[in-house]
């Protein structure tokens, strides 16, 4: 199956985070939205849930997700992978045997300190962005690669 049509690769992209009480919801919020083409940004505003946690102390959390699919899904991961710098791109590739489940799942950490000042960079430690692409029939590193090139314009 790993032989999909150029277009229609990625079917759904959810993107989750968390906003701590010391954080300000809204700017949450914007870096979300950062990471995805301004005219989805309404799409955002509808689709997007909010749950309230409660932290290892007590503490408030609010957790975000938001889920796309089709067009837009497409249209967010070749948004996220052509705004990522080329080391990060190339580091996110190198590493994709963390990142890929062979069930079609590719689990990508982004700054959301970075995405909140506009910019997209990978990131493994806590203050992130998860961002879930999924590619139905992807089973091998080499066709999420391919994928990937293709969504960022290199091939």
């Amino acid at each position: 199956m790993e032989s999909r049509a150029r277009q229609g690769w990625v079917s759904i992209v959810e993107i989750s985070t968390i906003s701590h009480a010391t954080e300000d919801l809204g700017r949450v919020l914007e870096a979300v939205k950062n990471i995805m083409p301004k005219d989805l940004w309404g799409e955002f505003e509808r689709v997007y849930s909010m749950d309230s946690l409660e932290g290892h102390y007590g503490n408030p959390i609010t957790r975000i997700v938001a889920r796309f699919k089709g067009k837009s899904a497409e249209r967010i991961a070749g948004y996220i992978l052509s705004r990522l710098e080329k080391g990060d791109f190339e580091t996110m590739i190198y590493t994709l045997d963390r990142r890929f489940d062979g069930k079609g799942r590719v689990f990508i950490r982004i700054s959301k300190q970075d995405a909140y000042l506009g910019r997209i960079r990978i990131m493994d430690g806590d203050d992130i962005i998860r961002v879930v692409l999924t590619l139905p029939g992807a089973r091998s590193i080499g066709f999420v690669e391919r994928v990937f090139r293709s969504l960022r314009g290199e091939v």
